[in-house]
């Protein structure tokens, strides 16, 4: 996208293993798909959610995602997990108004080229995607439907760019009570088991 560049906001430890959440049926584009990923926790938990892991008293400066890298993998290896987890980054595309040094502290702070590339959601800044997690009209349902739904991925997330900015723009008009909404890229790092000790 002209004038926005991609900045790395942060990572977490999300389940892999939850059944399909029902509550999205109706809100989603597309229903063939393995299953919905998104920055949105109520679409895509966090394994500390799910687990009930007491968190450290700060973790990063993106809502729950974690700043640190290796502060994320060494907490992990302190939880008894009996689970298979994917441990992913998120990148944000912000303009220049965008206040770079907030994440200044986000380590590593550059995408790596051996992480796989999921797709885009997008959602709010406080990470409510309108993608998965917005409850639109029927009307603007069947639309979205014919526009968008051949271009999202197996996940429900798009591959494309250029759809996610179009998608970002009708939720700008669409959604105005949650703007601004930005487009945000999710990586896999790598998937992360321990087996709990009998």
């Amino acid at each position: 996208m002209i004038g926005y560049r991609e900045v790395l906001v942060g990572y977490d430890a999300q389940e892999m293993y939850l059944p399909e959440n029902t509550d999205l049926k109706g809100r989603l584009l597309n229903t063939n798909i393995l299953k919905p990923l998104s920055v949105d926790r109520m679409v895509w938990d966090s394994i500390f959610h799910i687990e009930n892991f007491p968190l450290p008293s700060w973790v990063g400066p993106k809502q729950n995602l974690w700043e640190d890298l290796a502060s994320l993998r060494g907490f992990l290896q302190q939880c008894n997990i009996s689970r298979t987890i994917w441990l992913t980054a998120t990148t944000q595309f912000v303009d220049q108004t965008f206040n770079i040094e907030d994440f200044s502290s986000v380590n590593p702070h550059t995408l790596h080229n051996n992480w796989e590339f999921l797709g885009y959601d997008v959602a709010d800044p406080y990470l409510l995607s309108g993608l998965t997690n917005v409850i639109y009209e029927a009307h603007e349902v069947q639309i979205l439907i014919d526009k968008y739904s051949n271009h999202l991925n197996k996940y429900h997330l798009f591959d494309s760019l250029e759809f996610a900015e179009l998608f970002k723009i009708f939720c700008n008009i669409n959604v105005n009570e949650h703007s601004p909404f930005s487009v945000y890229g999710i990586y896999l790092i790598n998937t992360f088991a321990k087996i709990q000790s009998v």
